[in-house]
């Protein structure tokens, strides 16, 4: 059958440290290895929006995004000052042991 959005099958797998830069790339991302950013690394914000219960298990709303650093990723904010401006964002449902083991 098919993978419930918070089932071990349905988690991505790790990248290869050697493939980051190549992923990175797509993204508008530079680096030289995994651990070697050219400029500045992006933001990552992560907040739970929630949850329900499915099949026994506590299932967690996440909201996920990357902002970029620096004069380029900020934007103005109801005249209150400049903040980062989310570059990629997502949503996704996972369990708090999925969590856990991607970090």
């Amino acid at each position: 059958g098919a993978s419930s959005p918070s089932s071990p099958s349905s988690l991505p797998k790790p990248l290869l440290a050697g493939r980051v830069p190549e992923f990175l790339e797509r993204y508008g991302f530079q680096a030289s290895t995994s651990m070697d950013w050219r400029g500045p690394p992006p933001e990552m914000s992560i907040q739970v929006h929630g949850h329900h219960v499915s099949n026994g298990h506590t299932v967690y709303h996440v909201h996920c995004a990357l902002s970029l650093c620096g004069p380029q990723g900020l934007s103005e904010v109801g005249g209150e000052g400049r903040s980062p401006r989310p570059f990629l964002s997502w949503r996704s449902e996972r369990r708090l042991g999925d969590l856990r083991a991607g970090l």
